[in-house]
C-alpha cells in the first residue's frame, strides 16, 4: 500500500485528536464512537482520494468499524476498539513519515484483528505470513515477568471493589441515580482492562459480563434492582477470590485457580432481557429525534416500531433502520448522544461515598501522588527518629552549657524547629485516611440487615480522620466485630422499635476523630442497649461474679469482655458462640489502646476505641529504676501513689501485696526484676504505679518519675527481643539507652 502524506499539518493535528478520542473509548460508549465518526468523516474530507487511494480505503474501513461498533455487529467490542486504535496508529504513521509502514508489525497486528473479527483483509496488498504465528506466552509466564505490575493490579482492584460494594450500597436505596451507577460502572472497566493488559483472561471475563450488565442500566435499557445488586455482589465477592487466587499464585509461583463463572454468565443473560414499558420510551426517544432531525419520517418510525415487535430477540431500533436504508450509522449515534444529552437530570440523593467518587470527576485538581515502598517511608522515619535525639543530645552536651553564645542558641532553636516539622511530615507520609476502613463495613452492615432481617442505616463520620497504615490493618478485625453484635445483639426488629415509640429502621453510627494526640473510633447504635441483668446471672452462672457481690453498671458491662463469654440465647451464623469480645480487647491493648462501653436501656450503646495514632512512636512516663531509667505507656498506668505502713501487707506464698482503696493488688519491684541496686527499699520510700492489663491491676515499685514524652521504639535486635517485660528500647536526650517494657510480659513474671 503506498500513498503521499500531505504537507498539511492540520491533518497531522487532526488525527492525533483522533488518537486522542480512541485513548478516551470506552466499551459501548456511543457518545464517543459518534464524536469519533464525525471526526473521522471531517478528516476524510481533508483528503484527495485519486492522489491517496489506499489510504482512503483504511478511512472507509475505519468508518465500517465504528459502525459496526455502534450496532453491536462486532461481538468483542474491545478487540474492534483495538482494531480502531491499531488503524488511527498506522495513519498517523503515513502522515508523519510520508510513507505507509506496511512492512511493521502495527500493520501486522491490524491486518490479523481484522481478519479474526470478520472483515475481511485489511487491504488489497496485506502481506500474507508464510510462517505460523508464534505461540502466546502462558498466562503464569507473564504473571511472573511482570511481579511488581501484578501486585500492584491486586492492590488496586481490592480498592476498587471496595468502593464497588459502598456504591452498591447507596445505588440500592437510590436506584436512579446516575452518578452512582457510573461510579459502581467505571471500577469494573479499569479493573476489566488491567486485567486484560496483565492477560488474565478469567478477571477480565467476569468483570466484563458485571460491567456490560451495569452498562444496560446506564444506558437506561434496565432498571436497577434486587436481582441486579445481588449478582453485582456475587461478582464482587467472586472477583476477591479471584485475587486472593492470584496473590497465593504470585507468592507460591503455581498456576492460577480455574472458576467456573457459568453461573453468572447465565444470570447476567437472564437479567438482560429488556422489560417492555422502559424499553418502549427509550427506542421511541431515539426514534422522535431521528424525525425531529428530518433524516426520517414518521412513517418510517412506525414500520420500523412494528418490524422491531414482529423479530425475535427485539433487535434495537437504530440497527432496524439501518438495515431498512432509512438513516446512515453515524446519524443514529448522533441521535444517541442526543437523547442522552435530553435526559432531564438526576434528582438529588444523599451522597454516597461511591457517588462522591464519581462526582465531578474533571472539576477538582486533586494534588499529584506517587506511589513509595513502604520500607522506605519506615526507614525515612526511623532515621528522623535518629535526627530527633541527635538533636537533643547535641542541646544538652554539657561542653555547650557553658558557652553563652546568643547566635548559637538562635542556631540550635531553629534546627530544633525544623527537626521537629521534619519528624512530623516524615511521620504524617505513614499516615492514610480510615474511611477506607470504614467503608468496609457498608457492605457488611447490608450483608447483616438481610440476614438479621433487620432494618439498618449506617452513618459514617469522620472518613478523613489519619491514622498510621499498620494501626488501620490492625483495627480492622475488631470493627468487624464490633459492628457485628451490633446489628444482631444492639438493634431490634422493625416490630419492636415500632412497639417501643422507635423508627422500624435502626441507625448505626462509625466516627473516627482525633482527640488528645489519639485516635477515637465510635461504634454506636440506638438499639435495646446492655441487658445488665443477664450480664451479671450469666456471670454468676459461669462463677466469674460471686452471689451477693455488688457491681457498679460500669463494672457489669466489662463483664463481656472475659473469655468465652455470651449472653446470645441461640447460636447464629453471626454470633452466640463465646469468641470475640475478649479478642477484640486483647487486640485494642497490644496496640496500646483502650476500649470503653457507654450503655443506656432501650436507648442503644456506644463502644469507644481509644489508640495512639502510630505504632512507632508511644506515649511514656520516664521512670528512674537505680541508675537505671526505663519507660511505661502512659496508656497503661492508672495511678500513681506512695502507699502508706498499713497499705503494705506480705502475704505467704503470694509475696507483697498493697491496698488501693479497698481493693488488694500484687507489688513488683522492678529492682529485682532487672537486677538492680536499691532493690530492698521499703515501698513507704519509694513509688508505687499502679498499671493495668487485659482488666487485672499490678502495682510497680520504682525510685521516681522523671517525666512523661514521647518516644521513637526501637527494636532491641535478635538477642535481646525475646526477653520477657521488654518490648524495645529508645534512646533518650542524655544519650542513654531507656528500656520501654512490656506490660504482657511483666504480669507474666509476676505470676511465674
Amino acid at each position: 500500500m503506498a500513498g503521499k502524506a500531505p504537507k498539511s499539518r492540520e491533518l497531522i493535528q487532526g488525527l492525533e485528536g483522533l488518537a486522542l478520542k480512541v485513548v478516551m473509548l470506552e466499551e459501548g460508549d456511543l457518545p464517543g464512537l459518534g464524536a469519533f465518526l464525525t471526526h473521522l468523516e471531517q478528516l476524510q474530507g481533508m483528503l484527495d482520494p485519486e492522489g491517496t487511494p489506499d489510504v482512503a480505503l483504511l478511512f472507509k474501513q475505519l468508518e465500517e468499524v465504528g459502525n459496526k461498533l455502534i450496532l453491536q455487529e462486532i461481538a468483542a467490542a474491545a478487540q474492534g476498539q483495538e482494531l480502531l486504535s491499531q488503524g488511527v496508529s498506522l495513519l498517523l504513521t503515513w502522515a508523519r513519515e510520508n510513507k505507509f509502514p506496511t512492512d511493521g508489525e502495527t500493520w501486522k497486528a491490524y491486518c490479523s484483528l481484522s481478519q479474526e473479527l470478520g472483515l475481511g483483509e485489511a487491504g488489497e496488498n496485506s502481506p500474507k505470513s508464510e510462517s505460523e504465528p508464534e505461540p502466546a506466552a502462558s498466562i503464569e509466564a507473564q504473571i511472573w515477568e511482570d511481579q511488581e505490575l501484578t501486585a500492584n493490579f491486586i492492590a488496586e482492584a481490592r480498592e476498587h471493589l471496595e468502593g464497588i460494594e459502598s456504591g452498591l450500597v447507596h445505588l440500592e436505596q437510590f436506584p436512579t441515580d446516575l452518578q452512582a451507577i457510573n461510579a459502581v460502572f467505571r471500577p469494573f472497566h479499569t479493573v476489566k482492562g488491567v486485567a486484560g493488559f496483565l492477560n488474565l483472561p478469567q478477571i477480565q471475563e467476569l468483570s466484563h459480563e458485571v460491567e456490560s450488565l451495569l452498562d444496560e442500566a446506564r444506558s437506561g435499557r434496565l432498571q436497577i434492582n434486587a436481582p441486579i445488586i445481588d449478582l453485582t455482589l456475587v461478582g464482587v465477592d467472586r472477583l476477591k477470590e479471584m485475587l486472593d487466587d492470584l496473590q497465593e499464585a504470585l507468592s507460591e509461583q503455581r498456576p492460577l485457580q480455574i472458576f467456573d463463572l457459568q453461573d453468572i454468565k447465565d444470570q447476567v443473560k437472564q437479567l438482560q432481557k429488556p422489560e417492555e414499558a422502559p424499553g418502549e420510551v427509550s427506542k421511541r426517544q431515539l426514534g422522535e429525534i431521528l424525525v425531529s432531525q428530518g433524516e426520517i419520517t414518521s412513517s418510517d418510525l412506525e414500520q420500523a416500531l412494528k418490524q422491531q415487535k414482529a423479530e425475535s430477540g427485539t433487535p434495537p431500533l437504530g440497527e432496524i433502520l439501518v438495515k431498512e436504508g432509512k438513516v446512515a450509522p453515524k446519524k443514529v449515534a448522533r441521535a444517541l448522544v442526543d437523547q442522552l444529552t435530553e435526559e432531564k437530570p438526576v434528582p438529588e440523593t444523599p451522597a454516597s461515598p461511591a457517588a462522591a467518587e464519581g462526582k465531578g470527576a474533571g472539576d477538582a485538581q486533586l494534588p499529584p501522588t506517587i506511589k513509595i515502598d513502604l520500607v522506605k517511608v519506615d526507614n525515612l522515619v526511623n532515621l528522623m527518629g535518629e535526627l530527633v535525639i541527635a538533636q537533643s543530645q547535641v542541646r544538652q552536651n554539657p561542653n555547650l552549657q557553658d558557652i553563652n553564645d546568643q547566635k548559637l542558641e538562635r542556631d540550635l532553636a531553629q534546627m530544633s524547629r525544623i527537626t521537629s516539622e521534619l519528624q512530623m511530615i516524615s511521620m504524617s507520609m505513614r499516615m492514610i485516611p480510615i474511611g477506607q476502613t470504614l467503608r468496609k463495613m457498608v457492605r457488611l452492615v447490608r450483608d447483616l440487615s438481610r440476614k438479621s432481617k433487620k432494618q439498618v442505616e449506617l452513618h459514617l463520620e469522620g472518613e478523613d480522620t489519619e491514622i498510621d497504615r499498620n494501626m488501620v490493618e490492625a483495627i480492622y478485625d475488631p470493627l468487624v466485630h464490633l459492628v457485628r453484635n451490633a446489628v444482631d445483639h444492639g438493634l431490634e426488629l422493625p416490630k419492636e422499635r415500632e412497639a417501643q415509640g422507635k423508627t422500624p429502621e435502626g441507625h448505626l453510627w462509625l466516627r473516627a476523630y482525633h482527640k488528645g494526640g489519639s485516635v477515637v473510633i465510635d461504634i454506636e447504635e440506638d438499639g435495646r442497649g446492655l441487658n445488665r441483668d443477664r450480664i451479671l446471672a450469666k456471670a454468676q452462672e459461669r462463677g466469674i461474679v460471686q452471689p451477693g457481690e455488688q457491681l457498679t453498671p460500669a463494672q457489669i458491662d466489662k463483664l463481656i469482655f472475659g473469655a468465652g463469654f455470651s449472653t446470645a440465647e441461640k447460636i447464629t451464623e453471626v454470633s452466640g458462640r463465646g469468641v470475640g469480645m475478649d479478642v477484640v480487647r486483647l487486640t485494642i491493648e497490644r496496640l496500646q489502646g483502650k476500649i470503653e462501653i457507654h450503655s443506656r436501656p432501650n436507648q442503644g450503646s456506644r463502644f469507644t476505641l481509644r489508640m495512639p495514632l502510630t505504632l512507632a512512636i508511644i506515649d511514656g512516663l520516664v521512670v528512674k529504676v537505680g541508675k537505671e531509667r526505663y519507660i511505661l505507656p502512659a496508656v497503661a498506668v492508672r495511678e500513681t501513689l506512695r502507699p502508706a505502713s498499713a497499705d503494705y501487707f506480705t502475704v505467704q506464698g503470694q509475696g507483697e501485696i498493697i491496698k488501693v482503696r479497698s481493693q488488694l493488688i500484687p507489688l513488683l519491684r522492678l529492682h529485682r526484676l532487672f537486677n538492680t541496686d536499691n532493690g530492698e527499699v521499703h515501698p513507704t520510700q519509694a513509688l508505687v504505679m499502679v498499671v493495668e492489663h487485659e482488666g487485672k491491676q499490678q502495682g510497680l515499685l520504682v525510685d521516681d518519675i522523671l517525666g512523661k514524652q514521647e518516644v521513637v521504639i526501637k527494636s532491641l535486635g535478635e538477642t535481646f527481643q525475646k526477653i520477657k517485660g521488654l518490648a524495645g528500647g529508645t534512646i533518650l536526650g542524655d544519650g542513654r539507652v531507656g528500656l520501654i517494657l512490656d506490660l504482657a510480659g511483666l504480669f507474666a513474671l509476676s505470676q511465674a
